[in-house]
Parts: C-alpha cells; sequence; structure tokens
C-alpha cells in the first residue's frame, strides 16, 4: 500500500494543482464526555447522544461516498486553561464549572492563575481573546481527559468508523486538539489565542485547514455547534481561502442533525442562539445544510 492511502485527508495540494477528489468527512469532538443519554459525560450536550446515532447510520448508509474521514479529538489534562484547577480566587478556591473569567476580573484580584508566573500571560491572553470578540473566557468542568472513558469516540460512532475503514481499505486520520494547557483550542485548526512558546502548533492546524482544498465538498458533523463546530468551521474557511478557493463557504456541507449547542449559561451567553445565527450566515453565503 502506498504511504499517502494513511494521508488521504492531506494530499499534495497548491493553488495550481490540487487532486480533483470527491468528499470528505470532518467529525469534530464525537466524545463520551460530550453526549447525554444514558450515561451522561462531563460536559453533556443536550440531544448529543441522538446526533451521534443518526452520525453512524449515516456512516454505515453514506459512509463510502467520502474520500477520506477526518476526526478530532478534544484532549486535555487536568490542568487546562480550561478547567478550574488552572485559576483561583484570593483565597485560593477554584471557580465553578460555568464561571466566566475576564480580564476585569483579574484585574479586580476576583480570579487569577494559579501558577503566579502565568500572571503576565493570563492578562494578555484574556486582552487578546476580548479583543478578538469570539468568546469571553469559560471555565468548564474537567472533561475530555485523555486516558479516562469521556475521551472514547461515542460507541456507535467508533464502530461504523472501524467497519468504514475495513470496507474501504484507509484508515480514519485522527486530529488531536487541546494539549497545550495555557490556550483553549476549540478549533481543531488553530487555537483561541496564538501561543508564542507553540508555534508549531498553530503552523500545523493552518497546514490541515488548507489541504482540505483538495475536496470539493467537505461534510460536517459533530460537537458543539455553538463552540467547537464554529471555531473550526471558522479556521477551515479561513484556510481555504489561503488556498485561494473562490466561495469556500460553497464547498461545505453541515450535517445539522448531527449537532448541537451548548445550552445558555444563566448570565452568561446565549450558546443556541450563537449557533442557529453562524449557521443561517453559512448558509447565506452558499452553504448547504442538511437536517
Amino acid at each position: 500500500m502506498r504511504r499517502d492511502r494513511y494521508n488521504r485527508l492531506l494530499p499534495p495540494c497548491s493553488p495550481e494543482g490540487c487532486p480533483a477528489m470527491s468528499a470528505c468527512l470532518l467529525i469534530i469532538d464525537p466524545q463520551c464526555d460530550f453526549c447525554d443519554g444514558p450515561a451522561a459525560g462531563a460536559l453533556a450536550v443536550p440531544g448529543a447522544w441522538g446526533d451521534m446515532e443518526r452520525l453512524a447510520r449515516h456512516l454505515d448508509a453514506e459512509g463510502d461516498r467520502y474520500e477520506a474521514i477526518a476526526v478530532t479529538l478534544d484532549s486535555h489534562g487536568a490542568y487546562d486553561i480550561g478547567h478550574p484547577s488552572f485559576w483561583q480566587d484570593a483565597e485560593g478556591h477554584p471557580p465553578a464549572p460555568f464561571t466566566l473569567v475576564t480580564r476585569e476580573a483579574v484585574a479586580r484580584g476576583e480570579w487569577g492563575p494559579a501558577d503566579p508566573e502565568l500572571t503576565a500571560w493570563v492578562v494578555s491572553y484574556l486582552e487578546r481573546l476580548e479583543a478578538a470578540g469570539r468568546y469571553t473566557h469559560m471555565v468548564w468542568p474537567e472533561h475530555c481527559l485523555v486516558g479516562t472513558p469521556g475521551h472514547q469516540v461515542h460507541p456507535e460512532v467508533a464502530r461504523a468508523l472501524l467497519d468504514w475503514q475495513r470496507r474501504q481499505h484507509r484508515a480514519v486520520r485522527w486530529l488531536i486538539k487541546g494539549l497545550n494547557p495555557r490556550v483553549e483550542h476549540y478549533s481543531a485548526f488553530g487555537c483561541e489565542v496564538e501561543d508564542p512558546q507553540d508555534p508549531e502548533g498553530t503552523a500545523a492546524g493552518r497546514r490541515a485547514a488548507q489541504a482540505l482544498a483538495a475536496y470539493n465538498e467537505i461534510a460536517i458533523a459533530g460537537e458543539a455547534l455553538s463552540h467547537c463546530v464554529k471555531s473550526t468551521v471558522e479556521d477551515l474557511l479561513a484556510g481555504l481561502r489561503a488556498a485561494q478557493v473562490a466561495a469556500p463557504e460553497a464547498r461545505l456541507r453541515l450535517l445539522t442533525s448531527m449537532m448541537s449547542p451548548v445550552p445558555a449559561v444563566p448570565g452568561g451567553p446565549d450558546f443556541p442562539a450563537i449557533g442557529r445565527a453562524f449557521l443561517s450566515h453559512l448558509q447565506g453565503k452558499g452553504a448547504v445544510l442538511v437536517a
């Protein structure tokens, strides 16, 4: 078997000569910790278990139309900027999950990093995050911890992916994200704020996004619509534009019955509304929404 069989998601590609491939499927974070259902995960998204069951059926029925399948895996340690143990109040207590941490709260001394040597980085991080206008920093429950059951792929999706590999005689491409504890990493192709200590991680994500220009259609499913799906698609579109793809949204096929948003947080953003607005924006730009 030729080596490129193992890396079919990332073929040699340039604006002058990309292979004329048909379709690929990008599955974002289909992991147990994001699933509700019979054994709710640490960061359960309402509706996610049903989303993943529908995704498994889709793979069984239509998987053979995809030249390649890529699966992103949210992957963290307990100590992570998105987890409570990274932060503490003036008395040394960690925040509760779903606490919003702003630059102003840090300046007032309400919150700070548990490691005081990271104070300057945290201030810079929050300033740049808020200037970008994407999200206010959220402290989540510990989730997708490497080596735990919550990190694993939903069992029916895992089974369907194995069956696809056996039929197609090619490997699924796994894209790991989130291992840098200094940054939030919703997107598979970049982090919310670039970390100067991890430039290769950012560069690798950009290369992966640009490589998807080789596909005429990019189908997308996964969790959660309001966060990791949205951020991954935004960075994917930036990568397609960098590869000089005209009207990149027109290559997208959003499998909307296989993705759900994080529920609204009391006193925080309306994440379902953010997800709906994002899909509407993509559809207006030419993306296809498949219910």
